[in-house]
Order: structure tokens, then C-alpha cells, then sequence
């Protein structure tokens, strides 16, 4: 799907988790959606209001998800861009 990306994570022991994540553009950026195993926790803007230098994003705190142990999904997914190409760098999630 364009302006999606897909990261499997292995989660070592079933809990609450509490899902963040901290990115950055050195473009116009975009809105992204967040979801774990196909459930929705939140929205992060990777949007950079300089233009002509990295920007990093605050730490951004989304929705807290039961996981158990073992792989699961994370999916950003681009549902808003200023440019074509919904350019945005994960640093930490």
C-alpha cells in the first residue's frame, strides 16, 4: 500500500503496553495513522515547519494496548501529506 510501512516487533512478555514514538522530516512531512495488530492507537504529525533542516519531533505518547507475547505489527500509514510523498524518518517507537 503507498505511504504505508510495516514493522514486525517481538513483544517478550504479555501486558499493557504504552505505544510512543519519536520521528523527524527534513521535508513538508505528513499525518500518519498508528496501528498494532490492526488496532488503531493513535496519530503522529511528522510535519517539519523549517523546510530546509531535520526536524525532530516531541515524544508523543499514543494509546496503551494489551499485547501478548510474541511478533506483533505496527503500521503507519500516510492519511495526509503537503507534498506527494509522505516523507518521514522513525527514530524511536
Amino acid at each position: 500500500m503507498k505511504n504505508t510501512l510495516g514493522i514486525s516487533v517481538n513483544i517478550p512478555f504479555e501486558s499493557d503496553y504504552s505505544i510512543s514514538l519519536i520521528g523527524g522530516s527534513s521535508s513538508g512531512g505528513a499525518m500518519y495513522s498508528i496501528f498494532v495488530d490492526g488496532v488503531y492507537v493513535g496519530d503522529h504529525s511528522f510535519y517539519n515547519p523549517n523546510y530546509d533542516s531535520f526536524h525532530y519531533d516531541e515524544l508523543n505518547t499514543l494509546n496503551t494496548i494489551h499485547l501478548t507475547e510474541g511478533e506483533h505489527e505496527v503500521l503507519m500509514r500516510a492519511r495526509k501529506s503537503i507534498y506527494s510523498t509522505a516523507y518521514a524518518q522513525l527514530d524511536t517507537l
